[in-house]
């Protein structure tokens, strides 16, 4: 047997995976998961039909394990004392074998620290959940099996193989003991827990979860045999011994409780076995003889039942069925001999009299899931019929589980259809009886005023009265059965003619009022949905009789009306109403004085208690079909006849206990999607409440000129009253959804609500909802159900309030270009200052920002974790946690608007004055001064319910961004502790930090079939609600908060990581619960998270799900490693878990092929309109993160010296062969290059212009985009995105545009409505368009990241890694044959990607060069590098010639090119130089004009590099003796712009003389000398100077400024110091001798000569004396022009040509110990930074002039 869960788990997998093949298209894929599911099924046999049974106790096995040496498997173990002591500890509590229990403590260790459970804990837990995996395997089968029987189906042949094990006498034995064992075992617990308080155990709180967890397993386990012993039954295992040996152990139950529920399904099951109408199958048909023999047993056992209602409920199931088999066949009772009347019908007799429908009401009541929620308390029943039957004790986590609930439902309404058809006559005779009964005593049991809750009866103690009641106890079992399950009643309406249908014809005629009232109830509950409620619409509006004195007062009888009808509730209304109207005052009446008002005493006014619960049952009749049925609304609104409305106001106006359920019944007309109804019921109701006369029980009239707050508190005054009022207004305030899609900034009631007799507008009725219910509703005079019910809808009320205000409706009416008055007008004829007075969003906000009213708002949200936990979705608890973070996120929200915008507007109100004056500045204050909330939304997070979760979570991410949580307490204090931000030190120092962590831990770990993903206000599943988005939101949540620090302190993302936090800010690892060191950390489930996430994607098959969590986890681990903050951390962890081969082991390859969430990679509409475009970004983006990591952990392991770890990584790398998932195929392509994978895939490159021009924009040409990019910005400034990325934030504000301006178009009449096919069609357009760029965008952005980060790891491999020359060269040469095809493709249509390449290509190519040189021992000649890289050559020139090609781009290419050319012509090797000229000239002159184009007006160092290429080419031209490179200078006049740049430079130094620009200074200097060099070898060939000196030469450098300065003087600039630690400014100056330096002004002398920039004045008059004298050269001794314009050249700058003879001869007669003395100036030497070289050169090249022309130097200088 298995002591773990390993192999049950697998099997489970299956089945998770049959449940969700339901639908008949994938049958196929069913039937081949159920033949999986077999060998997994026989796998674990064994345990399967040993069941529940476990080794008991033995000595031999203590003493076994007392010795210390165990054997688990085939592996021998060695164990401790605590070990031993442990496992005796547990065997002792669970009463198992010793070594079973050393081996369940062995298996769970993994968990102790994990889940933060002791080992004994993790022992039962263990020991349990492999029970319950049993368990459920079995259940499945059976239930599953069940339902092919009737079928021939492939499916059940399956199945039947399966499930044959389970089938035998003595497994169905083992079921019946093991629900006998769980029920001692349960008593065990309990009696240990009472042993536990005598000795005081329970103040453990270890001891205290060990017997929950051990009572919680076992209810489940006794829940699941439930449901075991049903599928044995319909698998016809149970015979009657069995049946009769179940029913023993229910004489035995004592109390009624869950277990108690747990026999019914079984009971049930095995009685419809008898009938064949419910039997079906003849397979399991129950055959005459063993029913026999229940029978008699049942009726031999009468008092030996201890619950005798159980006993009774169990008979009258057996006997409603056992009578449908006799009546199947007469001959049935000839043969058994049973008497019809006495052995039958007198038996259900008496099983009615035992309780036996009472219980089943019980059952009924308690098994409802939606009760506790959907049931409104204005009535109640239930407490006058269930006299006998106790409140329902619950063990265990309590509630019943989904498929229980089914079954269970599923087996009482086949017992419902039984019982009125087989037991007509006992119907008939319980009415009759019971009208007879109650009649004749109704002065004796029914003349009392009901004294508690409104409808409830209180009759005497008699039991004949409580016996007399049971056809109301039917109907309302009938009426919880249905109760909120939409359309389940359909049998009931479907068929007229059916037994059921019949059935409601026949009781809709009862002649008792509580007889008739609880049939109501029933046919109300059987109204549920839509389909119900227009059959019970229909069956209303049919044909009626009206005894003659139906409308008739008599005290001495009840009889009403032969059927109900709308016409007998009209007429009962109007029959009411006129009893409760006020009659004259008596002469003697009293009047009394309120506020000034006149209230007049009148007769006391008030409704019997028949009349309450009658009344009562009608208007919740009427709510339910008006609600569920949208046609039977509009027909009664519209109504001429009955008029139901009207009835109700006027009924409205006499104080009643029926106040509440008459709101309640307004508000089912509230449902509605039409907005004029949804006015007039407002209208209607300000008029009840503020301008009709109100009649107060006592008989007082409250006119209707009273104050409007004593109207409201006399006119809703009961519980109920409040209770009806505000669900009623919580549905008039929302915005008809229809309406709310057309226009937004409609109102849903009248913009003059009110105003004949008051300050219009709906402020009374918020100021109600806040200040007296809401506020009140905290108090300890409130139950929890109260509490509850009227704090639920207040908190609606606000946020539908809250929710059609838009806040941004200023700005982004701005942005598309409409008029923010022309809205308001339109669809409420408001200007903007008038709707936001009257708008209740402005009241409520204003009432929010009060202390009191904040501090219960967040009192309501702040809720006990252990509270929460275990409760379902619709738990009204966990409704309205969730309702009061909603308010809370609406409210910040909204809050800058309102304070900004709407506070001043209510200031200026002149109707009604309001205090705006608040005490907090924001509402995060408020939360601050309630800063207990914080922990209660960090551990909310861990909820398995998403929507709760989502919410918590970004109330968070809020939190984490605003001002007061990101602050530090006070940064002046010295502690560093109080530094770090609020809510960091919130979570540090909060009892529960380290349960919060390890609630995210169980959140992110948490299998996505535990969620629950239905939303609380309409029951769907949405796509935001998906578990997946909520773990997205976490990850995202720690992504934002990493990549807002600032590297220098810890984020509250560190610590929920687990990431410890030092004194000093600093942080380290974590060993405690909680922390990276430990077993259970959120940043290793998020490792974990990240392996399976990776692992689920394949090479041909990227689906959403898994790259979105790929993407975010691999964020969060980047973000870490280039975080300095925690890089050393965090790689030492990785480095740990061996992440770096763990991860590349993992990676897929992605096939160019491949599906991206189901949809090839392409530009089309389909692609974009999917989840594919995100699946590639998060993909690729995970791919990325990747890249990087291993970028850092190769450099981070070769900086620490990791020899042995560097090597593996490259080997890893480099030599580790492909996968065979791999689409690469080369043997020699290493594991790195295959990463290029991201490159396979191109998208089209549109720029969003290009798009919206292929659109002609009409309606919307006013729509500024800009501000969606503004917008965009914020967001990812702001950094948190919880619920989705910003692209769908962006559609959503783009479509708010869109609408905005739609609303417009309307309001002036440009279009005649919203659904015009232009406005449509132009709108969709755009979104279209704007979405399908934006994801263009982020699919580019996305590769070329990884592209980036790619590069980035060949440099590191190349750079890091020690390799020997010829493997690098080999490697490198594999890159280039890599991505040289890739940059000829990139380089025509893609710069950015192109420029990557590139700059890449840069270093490779030197390094290569390097060993290419050392391989061939440094030799000049050619070698194989040059052929090899010629390909990477001619893709550079090929590539600088594109249309797209950029500056950065051609710059990276520049330096390629140059390289090479200057290789081949170093080579001498007159064959590759000419091949090279060939293939330069084959370029076209295109490419010389590019490069000229550049070397004349360039940006950065494309300008300086195109003119070394330039010389380069140049040079390569005259060692070929070919004019190219001129001829195309000259053709295009761009020699004649290098030239005219000398005096561009000329300009800008003297012109920026004193000015801030020694960077643009420097730049300029170096462009100005490369361009005078590359002109200097233009001008060593004759045609070349002769061309230079056409071009103006002399004339340029005869008006060159800078020549004519005084040499000694210099020229000045100044700039801005770029050293942080000095704020002086920087002087750069240089004069003959000197230097361009930064010198600081007032810096102290011992400056370091590495600031000085290396450039002398020698450096710009070089080259400019070296064109003069190559010109000069190349022109000739003959040429006497040159010659005489060289000589006026020298002639217009002698003063500079003196000063440097000067200097020379004084430098050559100064002594060499004269040369050693050190200047007082702190500047470097001449001979230093090679100055006297350049000044030498300088002097030559003067006297080479002087010697060629024959200057002499005016005698005056």
């Amino acid at each position: 047997m298995f002591w773990t869960t390993e192999p049950f788990v697998k099997a489970l997998d299956i089945i998770t995976q049959i449940s969700d093949a339901n639908e008949p298209e994938y049958s196929e894929y069913a039937v081949s998961l159920i033949q999986s599911l077999g060998p997994l099924v026989s796998n674990v046999k064994d345990d399967l039909t040993m069941f529940l049974d476990t080794p008991v106790k033995s000595e031999i096995s203590r003493q076994e394990l007392k010795k210390g040496i165990v054997t688990f498997g085939s592996e021998q173990f060695k164990i401790n004392q605590e070990f031993i002591d442990e496992s005796c500890l547990l065997a002792d509590s669970l009463k198992i074998d010793e070594l079973v229990a050393a081996q369940l403590i062995h298996n769970s260790s993994n968990d102790e620290k994990r889940l933060d459970m002791g080992l004994l804990e993790c022992g039962v837990a263990l020991f349990h959940v492999r029970r319950q995996y049993i368990l459920d395997i079995i259940r499945f089968v059976l239930i599953k099996a069940s339902e092919y029987q009737n079928s021939n189906a492939v499916e059940y042949s399956h199945y039947t193989k399966i499930i044959e094990i389970f089938l035998s006498p003595i497994f169905v034995t083992k079921c019946i003991d093991s629900m006998t064992k769980i029920e001692g075992s349960l008593v065990e617990v309990d009696e240990e827990e009472n042993r536990g308080q005598f000795l005081g155990k329970t103040n453990s709180d270890s001891y205290l979860s060990n017997l929950k967890l051990r009572r919680d397993f076992l209810v489940r386990e006794h829940e699941n045999l439930g449901q075991i012993l049903l599928g044995l039954v319909y698998h016809k295992s149970i015979k009657s011994t069995e049946f009769i040996k179940i029913l023993s152990l229910m004489e035995r139950l004592t109390t009624y409780n869950n277990l108690t529920i747990h026999y019914l399904p079984v009971v049930l099951a095995y009685s419809s076995c008898m009938d064949p109408l419910f039997s079906g199958n003849s397979a399991i048909k129950v055959s005459l003889d063993e029913a026999k023999q229940v029978y008699e047993a049942l009726l031999s056992n009468q008092k030996k039942w201890s619950l005798d209602y159980l006993k009774g409920a169990v008979q009258n199931i057996f006997f409603t069925y056992y009578i449908g088999m006799y009546k199947s066949d007469d001959t049935n009772l000839l043969t058994s001999g049973i008497d019809y009347q006495s052995g039958l019908i007198s038996s259900v007799r008496d099983s009615i009299d035992m309780g036996g429908l009472e219980f089943l009401l019980a059952v009924a009541a308690d098994i409802t899931l939606e009760a506790k929620s959907i049931r409104v308390p204005y009535y109640e029943f239930r407490s006058t019929l269930q006299e006998r039957v106790p409140i329902i004790t619950i063990l265990g986590q309590g509630s019943f589980t989904k498929d229980f609930n089914m079954l269970l439902t599923s087996c009482l309404e086949a017992y419902t259809e039984s019982f009125i058809t087989n037991l007509a006559d006992i119907l008939k005779e319980m009415r009759l009886s019971e009208e007879d009964a109650i009649l004749s005593s109704h002065e004796k049991y029914i003349k009392d005023e009901i004294n508690n809750f409104p409808g409830r009866l209180n009759p005497r103690d008699n039991n004949e009265f409580v016996q007399g009641l049971d056809l109301e106890r039917f109907f309302m079992f009938v009426s919880y059965l249905y109760l909120g399950r939409d359309d389940a009643a359909l049998p009931f309406w479907q068929d007229t003619e059916s037994n059921l249908h019949g059935f409601l014809t026949w009781a809709s005629q009862c002649q008792v009022a509580l007889m008739a009232a609880t049939f109501n109830d029933m046919l109300a509950s059987l109204s549920t949905g839509p389909q119900c409620a227009a059959a019970a619409n229909k069956f209303l509006k049919e044909d009626h009789v009206i005894a003659s004195n139906s409308l008739t007062r008599n005290s001495n009888t009840t009889r009403k009306s032969s059927k109900v009808s709308w016409q007998t509730i009209s007429s009962a209304l109007s029959y009411y109403i006129e009893q409760l109207s006020p009659r004259t005052p008596e002469p003697n009446s009293s009047s009394s004085f309120m506020g000034g008002k006149v209230m007049v005493q009148l007769s006391r006014i008030e409704l019997d208690s028949e009349a309450v619960f009658i009344i009562a049952s009608y208007l919740r009749l009427m709510s339910q079909i008006i609600e569920n049925d949208p046609i039977a609304r509009v027909e009664l609104y519209n109504d001429k006849e009955f008029r139901f409305l009207n009835k109700i106001f006027n009924f409205l106006s006499f104080q009643t206990p029926l106040v509440g359920a008459s709101l309640d019944l307004i508000r089912s007309f509230a449902a509605s999607d039409n907005l004029q109804m949804k006015r007039q019921l407002w209208t209607g109701l300000d008029l009840w409440i503020f301008n009709t006369d109100f009649y107060t029980a006592e008989g007082k009239i409250i006119p209707a000129n009273a104050p409007i707050r004593d109207r409201l508190n006399y006119m809703i005054s009961s519980f109920s009253d409040v209770l009806g009022f505000i669900n009623l207004l919580k549905d008039l305030i929302l915005l008809p959804i229809g309406e709310g899609d057309k226009n937004k900034y409609m109102l849903p009631f009248p913009s003059d609500l009110g105003s004949a007799y008051r300050t219009p507008g709906v402020w009374p009725y918020c100021e109600f909802v806040i200040n007296n219910v809401l506020y009140p509703s905290s108090s300890s005079s409130f139950s929890e159900t109260q509490r509850l019910a009227i704090q639920i809808p207040c908190l609606l009320f606000i946020r539908h309030s809250l929710e059609f205000f838009d806040p941004n409706i200023y700005s982004r009416a701005r942005a598309a270009g409409a008029s923010v008055d022309n809205l308001f007008q339109t669809s409420s004829n408001l200007c903007f200052t008038e709707y936001v007075q009257i708008h209740p969003c402005s009241t409520l906000m204003n009432m929010i920002f009060n202390e009191k009213i904040y501090n219960t708002l967040l009192g309501i949200a702040s809720v006990d974790i252990e509270k929460l936990s275990d409760l379902s979705n619709k738990d009204p608890i966990i409704e309205l946690t969730l309702e009061s973070l909603k308010v809370i996120d609406l409210v910040l929200k909204n809050q800058f608007v309102f304070l900004e915008i709407i506070t001043p507007i209510m200031q200026q109100s002149v109707e009604r004055k309001i205090d705006t004056v608040h005490t907090i500045e924001s509402f995060e204050d408020a939360i601050l001064y309630n800063i207990g909330i914080i922990p209660h939304l960090a551990l909310y997070i861990s909820l398995p319910n998403t929507e709760l979760a989502l919410t918590s979570l970004g109330l968070l991410a809020h939190l984490s961004e605003s001002t007061q949580f990101t602050s530090k307490l006070n940064s002046n204090l010295s502690e560093s502790r109080i530094k770090r931000s609020r809510l960091l030190s919130t979570f540090e120092t909060v009892n529960d930090s380290i349960r919060i962590k390890i609630g995210i831990v169980e959140q992110l770990e948490r299998d996505l079939s535990l969620y629950d993903t239905s939303c609380i206000d309409c029951g769907c599943t949405s796509q935001n609600l998906e578990p997946i988005a909520l773990k997205l939101g976490i990850l995202r949540f720690l992504v934002a908060n990493l990549s807002a620090t600032d590297n220098k302190e810890p984020t509250v993302a560190h610590f929920l990581l687990g990431f410890g936090i030092k004194g000093d800010g600093s942080l380290c690892a974590n060993s405690e619960l909680g922390g990276i060191s430990s077993d259970a950390s959120v940043l290793r489930s998020v490792m974990l998270l990240l392996q399976y996430s990776v692992g689920a994607v394949d090479s041909w098959n990227i689906d959403y799900n898994s790259s979105s969590i790929a993407g975010e986890c691999s964020n969060v681990v980047s973000l870490l490693c280039k975080n300095s903050f925690s890089s050393s951390i965090m790689l030492d962890y990785l480095r740990e878990i061996d992440f770096f081969h763990s991860s590349l082991e993992n990676e897929p390859f992605i096939d160019p092929k491949a599906r991206w969430n189901g949809e090839f990679f392409s530009t089309e509409a389909s692609f974009f309109a999917s989840l594919s475009p995100k699946s590639f970004t998060y993909f690729f983006n995970h791919r990325t993160a990747l890249l990087e990591y291993l970028s850092m952990e190769i450099h981070a392991s070769a900086q620490i010296g990791s020899i042995s770890l560097v090597e593996r990584y490259l080997k890893s790398l480099v030599n580790l062969n492909q996968s065979d998932n791999s689409y690469v195929t080369s043997t020699s392509t290493t594991r790195v290059l295959s990463f290029l994978d991201v490159l396979e895939f191109q998208p089209s490159l549109y720029t969003k212009n290009q798009l919206f021009d292929r659109y002609t924009l009409n309606l919307f040409s006013s729509l500024d985009l800009n501000y969606l990019s503004n917008m965009e910005s914020k967001k990812n400034r702001k950094g948190t995105q919880v619920f989705d990325d910003s692209i769908s934030e962006g559609l959503e504000l783009l479509k708010s545009l869109l609408s905005i301006k739609a609303d417009e178009l309307v309001a002036t009449k440009r279009v005649n409505s919203i659904e015009d096919p232009a406005l449509v069609k132009e709108s969709q357009d755009i979104v279209n368009v704007y979405s399908r760029f934006k994801l263009l965008e982020q699919i580019r952005q996305s590769q070329l990241s990884c592209l980036h980060a790619w590069s980035q790891l060949i440099l590191i491999i190349v750079s890091d890694c020690e390799m020997t020359t010829a493997e690098r060269s080999i490697f490198i040469l594999e890159i280039f044959q890599a991505v040289i095809p890739k940059l000829s493709s990139y380089s025509s249509n893609d710069a950015d990607f192109t420029e990557e390449l590139a700059s890449l290509l840069v270093p490779l190519f030197q390094m290569y060069q390097e060993d290419v040189q050392i391989i061939d021992g440094n030799s000049k000649g050619p070698n194989n590098g040059y052929e090899r890289t010629h390909a990477l050559f001619r893709a550079c020139l090929t590539s600088i010639r594109t249309s797209v090609s950029t500056p950065q781009m051609r710059s990276d290419l520049y330096v390629l090119c140059n390289k090479y050319l200057k290789l081949s012509i170093e080579s001498g090797s007159s064959e590759l130089i000419q091949q090279n000229l060939q293939v330069v000239k084959s370029s076209g002159d295109k490419l010389l004009e590019i490069i000229c184009l550049d070397a004349i007006s360039g940006e950065g160092s494309a300008r300086i590099v195109s003119l070394m290429l330039l010389e380069t080419l140049s040079s390569l031209a005259l060692i070929s003796k070919s004019s190219f490179v001129l001829d195309g200078l000259t053709r295009y006049n761009l020699l004649l712009l290098l030239v005219g740049s000398i005096k561009n430079t000329d300009n800008q130094l003297v012109a920026n003389q004193n000015s801030k620009a020694s960077d643009e200074l420097v730049y300029e200097l170096t462009v100005f000398r490369a361009t005078l060099y590359f002109l200097v070898q233009i001008a060593r060939t004759r045609q070349g100077a002769n061309q230079i000196i056409q071009c103006g030469l002399y004339q340029i450098l005869s008006t060159c400024q800078f020549l004519n300065i005084d040499p000694d003087v210099g020229l000045h600039f100044e700039a801005e110091l770029a050293n942080q630690n000095n704020t002086g400014n920087l002087g750069i100056s240089f004069k003959l001798g000197g230097f361009l330096s930064n010198e600081p002004e007032g810096a102290n002398v011992h400056l370091s000569c590495q600031s000085i920039i290396a450039l002398s004045y020698y450096d710009i008059l070089i080259p400019v004396f070296q064109l003069v004298s190559a010109v000069l050269l190349s022109m000739g001794s003959e040429n006497s022009t040159v010659i005489q314009k060289t000589s006026q050249f020298l002639l217009q700058h002698q003063q500079l040509i003196v000063s440097v003879l000067k200097k020379d001869v004084l430098s050559s007669s100064v002594d060499d110990s004269q040369k050693l003395i050190e200047p007082v100036q702190n500047k470097p030497k001449v001979n230093e930074l090679g100055s006297d070289q350049g000044f030498e050169s300088l002097v030559r090249l003067v006297v080479l002039l002087i010697s060629l022309t024959g200057f002499v130097p005016e005698a005056s200088i």
